[in-house]
């Protein structure tokens, strides 16, 4: 299980490093980090979404509850399958601009 733990951290500090890497301000890394911090288990989410183990209204309680204040809740509520997919894509491939800009956040 160790192993796992690691790989995990190590995913999770890569992600953490290109962010920083990507996105000139500390503001625009703040807002994406609640993303990348719960990106595996929003992907699942995700999947039991698509796959009508989870309704909409069901999903967005869960992401409500997830992502309390966070600038992107609104557009996670309101995005597409698609678009929500694209979004964990844009995670797995570490790129923040592009993620930043599917989301509408400001640029520095």
């Amino acid at each position: 299980m160790l192993q796992a733990d690691d790989a995990e951290a190590a995913r999770f500090a890569s992600r953490v490093i290109g962010c920083l890497d990507q996105v000139p301000d500390v503001d625009g890394v703040h807002e994406i980090l609640p993303l990348i911090r719960q990106h595996e288990a929003f992907s699942v989410l995700i999947s039991k979404h698509a796959r009508g183990l989870i309704s909409r209204s069901g999903f967005k309680s869960i992401v409500m509850k997830r992502f309390p204040s966070d600038s992107f809740r609104p557009w996670l509520e309101a995005a597409s399958l698609e678009q929500l997919v694209r979004l964990t894509e844009l995670i797995e491939r570490e790129d923040f601009v592009s993620l930043r800009s599917l989301l509408a956040l400001p640029q520095a």
